[in-house]
C-alpha cells in the first residue's frame, strides 16, 4: 500500500510538472503572437524570457523526477532481508574467525566498551563494496526548525 501511494504521488507530481511545461509553452505561443501582432517588443521579450526560464526549470524538475533512483524502496529492502534468512542466528553460531573475516570484508569495525556496556560500530566503505556509485554528502543533518 505504501509503495502504491509513493507511486501515485510520483505520477501526480510528474503530471503536475508536465502541465506546468504545457502552460509555459502556451504562454510562449501567446507572447510570440502578441509580438507578431505589433505589441511592444520590450515587454513581450521580458514575458518570453520569464516563461522560457520557468519552462526550463520545470523540464529540469521533470528530468530529475524521471531519473532512476539508487534508493531502495521498502518492499525491496524487506525482500532482501527475507532472502538473507535468519542471518543473526547464522552469525551467532559462526566461528569467530569466520565472523572476523566477514566483518573485515564488509569494512565493519566494532569496538566494545565494557564499562559502558556499549558497542560502537563503524563501517568503512571501499570501492569494492560500492563500485562506482555516488554518495550524497547531504541529507544526514538533522532537520532545521
Amino acid at each position: 500500500m505504501a509503495a502504491n501511494q509513493g507511486h501515485d504521488e510520483h505520477a501526480a507530481e510528474e503530471q503536475r510538472i508536465r502541465m506546468e511545461i504545457e502552460e509555459c509553452e502556451r504562454r510562449l505561443r501567446q507572447y510570440r503572437d502578441a509580438l507578431d501582432g505589433g505589441a511592444a517588443a520590450s515587454a513581450v521579450i521580458e514575458w518570453i524570457t520569464e516563461a522560457e526560464n520557468q519552462r526550463q526549470a520545470a523540464q529540469a524538475k521533470l528530468k530529475r523526477l524521471q531519473a532512476p533512483s539508487d534508493r531502495l524502496d521498502e518492499a525491496t529492502i524487506t525482500q532482501m532481508v527475507h532472502e538473507l534468512g535468519d542471518i543473526v542466528r547464522v552469525l551467532d553460531g559462526a566461528d569467530s574467525n569466520d565472523k572476523a573475516e566477514l566483518y573485515k570484508q564488509l569494512g565493519l569495525r566494532a569496538t566494545y566498551s565494557p564499562g559502558e556496556e556499549t558497542v560502537q560500530a563503524e563501517v568503512v566503505l571501499s570501492s569494492d563494496l560500492i563500485g562506482d556509485s555516488k554518495v550524497s554528502e547531504g541529507g544526514l543533518e538533522p532537520p532545521c526548525p
